[in-house]
């Protein structure tokens, strides 16, 4: 049976369709599959997934067809995985004589706990500090010298995350009064009462890239704590 492959950017999704065809009805041979998906990745019709590792049942099926004979390309071609993962696949199975993942492996972390733990209560102490301030603290602190990003992400890990802090005017005793009599006077009112009033809002708009805004570290669901509420002038 011949196979035609039209090189046609536009019949590429149509050429997709028709190997995964192929591949229900014509793929009794493994080397045949091997072959076939091998000449697709070479002309661009598949596209190989950039992934580092492979669930486990698909590394078993690997570590047969490596035990087998085959190559590591040729598997590797067949299971749609750069070369990479397969060779270091094989190679953790000929260290331990497993396809799982060893544990710890993987980029190390750049702060200890301790430095996790002084990061997290140094922001509470002063919740207006923006990372970078953190981090210099924490340089001159421990001696410890770690990327802003990191800092973040450490307070993430701790529940604290940086948002606006919530605006309220400075009010007079005499002006709180008059708010709540006036509260009072219209808490009866239907919907068809408040349809009749107009309500705006102010925006802040900046042609700059930093707007200075101060945000304020502090954990979820406590934007209406007192102590990250801000005043700010009529």
């Amino acid at each position: 049976m011949q196979i035609k492959v039209y090189d046609v950017k536009n019949q590429k999704k149509e050429i997709r369709a028709e190997i995964g065809i192929l591949q229900k009805r014509l793929f009794y041979c493994s080397n045949c599959e091997i072959r076939l998906r091998s000449i697709f990745l070479r002309q661009g019709y598949l596209r190989m997934p950039q992934q580092r590792d492979l669930p486990e049942s698909m590394a078993w099926r690997v570590i047969r067809r490596l035990e087998s004979g085959q190559t590591q390309r040729c598997v590797a071609d067949a299971v749609g995985v750069a070369r990479s993962v397969v060779a270091r696949l094989w190679n953790r199975f000929q260290e331990t004589g497993n396809v799982r993942r060893r544990p710890g492996a993987g980029r190390p972390r750049a702060t200890t706990s301790t430095d996790d733990r002084y990061i997290q209560l140094t922001a509470r102490r002063n919740r207006t500090e923006n990372a970078t301030q953190l981090q210099r603290q924490l340089l001159l602190a421990t001696g410890r010298r770690v990327s802003s990003q990191t800092v973040r992400n450490r307070l993430h890990e701790g529940g604290l995350y940086a948002r606006r802090p919530m605006l309220c005017i400075p009010l007079t005793p005499g002006q709180r009064a008059a708010r709540r009599s006036w509260a009072a006077e219209h808490r009866d009112w239907e919907q068809h009462d408040w349809t009749q009033v107009l309500f705006t809002d102010e925006s802040r708009f900046s042609l700059e890239c930093d707007t200075r805004r101060v945000l304020v570290w502090r954990d979820r669901v406590t934007r209406n704590n007192p102590a990250f509420v801000r005043e700010r002038s009529q």
